[in-house]
């Protein structure tokens, strides 16, 4: 197990391409009919940008990234989730589609006679013919997807949380306050899979004001029967938020009662002893590009490290990007890359196309903004 699921296939449908499902709504008309509304999502693929906005999903041509081409918009669809090569679920109208997605321009539709009730997101990781989803309170669940059209639920995972790990926040008080309580269900937040192994980041929050977080590893040789190899606790109290694997180190990402964020990195060669090596004090985690390491500084910049001696990380610097109104920083909010590009979103409003081709001396290239 482990790389790109295998291609599938799927019994139960028939393909049947969507005629004229790129519209050709001009670039101004749907810049003006989402004012208001932020970039909800995006996704590079194969020389081409999805946007997902209100109104649909916008399509851009990038092979010159300096001036990235407009093509037009499948109206009132969600952005893809890429299984392999060339197929993707999503959703919109209350269902899953499936999609072939090998040309951006002319996306094809699996006409598929029912209904699929299967909403993943984009959080979802698949190996070989198995999605791992982590569901929140629902926990880790576990689908074959040997059959596409036809998704099955195969197993479903929840960690409960260690009393000592809870902080509770007591009703008009400033800082939380350790207490000792029974033991919760832990939301399952994010999740990375390689091999035989699925690394688990889990926390609680949001659930009535307590924190707490752990980082699991999971055997999953057997899909249908993961099981719990190990769990390493997360200092200050801080809940599992993201987790990104390289090669045979996890970067997991947190943020404590106090709204400190830090990242650590942890050395997985032995899973059942993942070992601390590293601690980055700064923003949230990002993205790993090959052997650099990003991070949201509080909405004011992309921060960069060199990643390639993970037991001794180097800061490289900082890619700085423009406020979208006078004063105004917003987060970043997703960020892909092809090569010497990043693909860079800021929430609300503006996607930057960035030449990280230097990482310390980045420049932006081009920039779409909804106003």
């Amino acid at each position: 197990m482990g790389g790109c699921a295998q291609e599938p296939e799927v019994t139960t449908c028939r393909l049947q391409p969507i005629s004229s499902a790129l519209s050709s709504v001009p670039s101004n008309q749907i810049i003006k009919d989402n004012q208001g509304y932020k970039i909800r999502d995006m996704l590079y693929y194969d020389e081409h940008i999805f946007i997902e906005l209100q109104e649909g999903l916008a399509v851009f041509d990038v092979k010159n990234p300096e001036n990235p081409n407009y093509l037009g918009i499948y109206l009132d669809w969600d952005i893809p989730i890429i299984v392999n090569s060339t197929v993707a679920y999503s959703f919109w109208d209350d269902e899953s589609h499936i999609l072939d997605i090998s040309n951006p321009q002319t996306l094809v539709e699996f006409d598929c006679p029912e209904k699929i009730n299967f909403a993943l997101t984009k959080n979802t990781q698949f190996s070989d013919d198995f999605a791992f989803e982590p569901k929140g309170p629902e926990g880790l669940k576990i689908f074959d997807i040997t059959e596409l059209a036809n998704p099955e639920e195969i197993a479903q995972y929840q960690s409960h949380s260690i009393p000592e790990l809870y902080w509770h926040k007591p009703y008009g008080k400033l800082f939380p306050e350790p207490s000792i309580i029974a033991s919760e269900p832990m939301l399952a937040l994010d999740i990375a899979v390689n091999d035989q192994y699925a690394y688990l980041g889990e926390g609680l929050v949001g659930i009535d004001s307590l924190y707490g977080g752990q980082f699991t590893i999971l055997n999953v040789s057997n899909p249908k029967r993961p099981r719990r190899i190990t769990v390493f606790p997360m200092p200050d109290n801080g809940a599992a938020q993201k987790v990104l694997l390289n090669e045979k180190v996890v970067y997991v990402s947190s943020s404590d009662p106090y709204g400190s964020q830090y990242t650590i990195a942890l050395d997985v060669s032995t899973p059942s002893k993942p070992t601390k090596i590293a601690t980055f004090p700064t923003g949230s985690l990002l993205a790993i590009h090959e052997n650099f390491i990003y991070f949201n500084d509080y909405g004011k910049e992309v921060v960069v490290w060199d990643i390639t001696n993970p037991k001794s990380p180097t800061f490289i610097g900082t890619i700085k990007l423009p406020p979208i109104r006078f004063g105004e920083q917003l987060r970043v909010t997703n960020i892909q890359f092809d090569n010497d590009l990043a693909y860079i979103v800021i929430e609300y409003a503006v996607l930057h196309i960035v030449d990280i081709s230097n990482p310390k001396n980045a420049k932006i290239l081009s920039s779409i903004q909804i106003p």
